[in-house]
């Protein structure tokens, strides 16, 4: 059960750079567990640890100062944390200033690692759920058959 939960939870969800939008400002956000706004966009944003090096990101987020932020976003897309009636849209580039810290190709890779994994453990304990279940019937079989 647990494997077949995982394998519909794993998905090829970073949709194709032509998809998204850039949005921009200059100095405004506000970090809340890498969640942030900018103050020309009435929009929310966060960046997912799944997208790799988010320690970088947090940094250049905290040392941004004025400089303008950009982020690309898939504008059809936007998630709300349960009890929180704000909707979030992931960012799959960062950018602070003229330097990209988090390029898309970068960002999209780590989430295809990520979902390879989760493709192997929900198969992995899928096929042993299954193995499980059907050891009585094989025991039986095989205990008539000694």
């Amino acid at each position: 059960m647990f494997g077949a939960v995982v394998l519909a939870l794993v998905g090829d969800t970073v949709p194709d750079r032509s998809r998204l939008i850039a949005v921009s400002t200059g100095k405004g956000w506000g970090p809340s567990a890498i969640r942030f706004t900018l103050t020309t966009d009435p929009r929310h944003f966060h960046y997912l640890s799944k997208a790799g090096h988010i320690a970088d990101v947090w940094g250049a987020l905290e040392t941004a100062g004025r400089s303008e932020l950009g982020v690309l976003i898939d504008p059809t897309s936007s998630h709300s944390p349960p009890m929180d009636e704000r909707a979030f849209y992931t960012a799959f580039e960062i950018r602070v200033g003229a330097r990209t810290i988090r390029p898309y190709a970068e960002v999209s890779g780590s989430w295809r690692r990520d979902n390879d994994i989760g493709v192997w453990l929900g198969s992995g304990t899928a096929i042993m759920g299954v193995a499980l279940l059907l050891l009585p019937f094989w025991r039986r079989r095989w205990t008539r058959n000694s």
